[in-house]
This record gives structure tokens, C-alpha cells and sequence, in this order.
């Protein structure tokens, strides 16, 4: 991989991605499923933290798990850190973006426990109608601190994990986009 120059182009559709990220960020730490689920293309895949390796799921699907876990988490804070940008065509990106996500996690019993999570998106966003977008997302785990006993997580029973080699997700996202 080697950076290009940005053409003035792909400076505003940057911008225009880092709202989407944005965007999707506030909708979860607020609890608003409309603003997740509009970072979205309406045929979108993603992974998540219930999906195996490999298991695709709908955006729907992941408003769903949210939904279903908020009563588990009372506090959430995301913060984006790097962001790479990296254009297939005209049209389509892959863009990958570093996360930490700090929440407290209330178990079954009221007791909270502070939970710090390092992970990344790995986004194809595609453009479409004049909007960018996200079509599909892989969320790779870094880590998640404190580590909780087996079976007793909230988030990420089954995560893709994150590697620092060629099995890293990201490689095969960006080999679908073409870009090599």
C-alpha cells in the first residue's frame, strides 16, 4: 500500500466518510438507531460480536443486538482515532478506522463494572445517489480490558479478532475492493 495524493475530490468525500463515522458514533452512544442505521446502506452487511468469522448480518439485525444489550449499558463513550482512506474507484472506499470505546456494563444483579475496548472498523463505504455510506462493515477486536470470566461477557461472545499479519481482516476487504 502506498499513498497517493488526494485528489480534491476524495478530500470532500473524506470529509463526507468521516460524518458517516461520526454520525454512527453519536447514534449508539445515544441510543439513536435512526442515525445508525442511516450511516447505512439499506442492503449493508456488517459483522458483530454475536456472528462468527465469516457470518454476515443485516443492519437491522445489529439495531437489534443494540437495542437488546442497552439495558446492560448505561454510560457508553466512542472515540475514533486513526483513520485511513483508501479509494477503489470513483465510488467506493475501503476506510479503516481505529476505535476505543469506554462504557460502564451493568450485570443481571445492578453492578456496574467500567469496560475500555479497543477495536477497529473495517468499512466499505460505497457512494450512492451522492451519498457515502456504509456497505459493509467488519469490527475487528484489538482488546477488551478488564477481561471478563467466559460466558460471562455482555459484548463480543464471538469476536473477529484482530492480527498483525496477512490474516487480518482488512487485507481481504481491500482485495475485494481491488485494491492490492
Amino acid at each position: 500500500m502506498h499513498a497517493r495524493p488526494a485528489t480534491a475530490e476524495q478530500l470532500v468525500a473524506r470529509a463526507q466518510i468521516y460524518d458517516v463515522l461520526m454520525q454512527y458514533m453519536r447514534g449508539v452512544d445515544r441510543r439513536n438507531m435512526n442515525l445508525v442505521r442511516d450511516a447505512y446502506h439499506p442492503d449493508a452487511t456488517q459483522t458483530n460480536p454475536y456472528l462468527g468469522p465469516g457470518e454476515w448480518g443485516s443492519v437491522e439485525e445489529l439495531i437489534t443486538l443494540m437495542n437488546r444489550n442497552a439495558v446492560h449499558i448505561p454510560m457508553s463513550m466512542h472515540v475514533l482515532a486513526n483513520v485511513v482512506y483508501e479509494f477503489a474507484g470513483d465510488d467506493v472506499a475501503i476506510v479503516e478506522s481505529y476505535l476505543m470505546a469506554y462504557q460502564t456494563h451493568r450485570d443481571e444483579e445492578g453492578n456496574e463494572g467500567f469496560r475500555q475496548t479497543g477495536s477497529r472498523y473495517l468499512d466499505r463505504f460505497e457512494r450512492r445517489d451522492g451519498s457515502w455510506k456504509i456497505a459493509k462493515r467488519v469490527l475487528p477486536l484489538n482488546f477488551i480490558r478488564p477481561l471478563a470470566p467466559a460466558g460471562d461477557q455482555i459484548l463480543f461472545t464471538n469476536p473477529v479478532l484482530s492480527t498483525r499479519d496477512a490474516d487480518d481482516p482488512l487485507w481481504s476487504l481491500r482485495a475485494e475492493a481491488g485494491l492490492e
